[in-house]
């Protein structure tokens, strides 16, 4: 966890975040242009781990288990792993999802300040481009706790994009 705010404070700086170099959407989000690109996304929340490498998905999925129906601690937790191939036109419509959403222009963070107790939802794409090298990356975290306020629409809709992949 250490890792990813020295990662989240980077980035605020913008030492990690190429600010000169924009994507151009027209051509990624064509299905004969996306394979000249890597994509990465990333997605967590408290039960889910989701990764998209280009079409390839992984899913990592928590199980809670209560031996005491009223205990908020559980017995047992198991991770499973799924794998699965997306087709080039769900990675495209993931793609509008972000671009539509202006997912590059939302804040790094939103929710609870840290210090203060929250689920995290968190989701990072990285793009780059084969044939010049160059790649785009942001990350944006939410800090659910109901005494804060709730994540911007556009995150929601991403979030709705990811999920529905796997539901």
């Amino acid at each position: 966890m250490k890792k990813f705010y020295i990662l989240l404070f980077l980035f605020s700086l913008g030492i990690l975040y190429p600010q000169n170099y924009t994507i151009n959407w027209d051509q990624l989000i064509n299905e004969e242009n996306v394979k000249n690109y890597d994509v990465n996304i990333e997605y967590y929340n408290y039960k889910t781990r989701i990764f998209i490498e280009n079409n390839h998905l992984t899913i990592q999925k928590k199980e809670y288990e209560y031996d005491n129906p009223v205990s908020p601690v559980p017995s047992k937790i198991t991770t499973k792993k799924y794998e699965k191939n997306i087709s080039t036109k769900n990675l495209i419509d993931l793609l509008k999802s972000f671009k539509e959403n202006n997912f590059f222009n939302l804040k790094q963070e939103y929710g609870a300040p840290e210090g203060q107790r929250f689920y995290p939802i968190y989701i990072k794409i990285t793009i780059k481009e084969k044939m010049n090298n160059q790649s785009i990356s942001k990350e944006v975290i939410f800090r659910s706790n109901p005494m804060y306020s709730a994540p911007p629409k556009e995150f929601l809709n991403i979030e709705k994009a990811i999920l529905n992949l796997i539901y």
